[in-house]
């Protein structure tokens, strides 16, 4: 919990002072929205999906996919 909530606060202001570099000089109020928007959903979904996944299958199938998750990204990340 601890991780979760000092450690979300820290990196949130992070990403979105990257984000705004990345971005420049181009209108920024909508992209903005956007990467709020895909937030929170994403911050509502992945638990539900994760309850459900435990609830119906077993944590290591979880684990499994999160595993999969993490290196797809790290791969995509790396690639581009």
């Amino acid at each position: 919990f601890m991780v979760y909530s000092i450690g979300y606060s820290l990196a949130q202001g992070a990403v979105l002072g990257m984000f705004s570099k990345v971005v420049g000089r181009v209108p920024q109020g909508e992209l903005m929205g956007w990467f709020s928007v895909v937030g929170a959903v994403s911050r509502v979904i992945y638990p539900l999906l994760s309850g459900y996944i435990v609830y119906y299958n077993t944590i290591g199938l979880l684990c499994i996919i999160l595993i999969a998750t993490l290196v797809i990204s790290i791969i995509y990340v790396l690639a581009n």
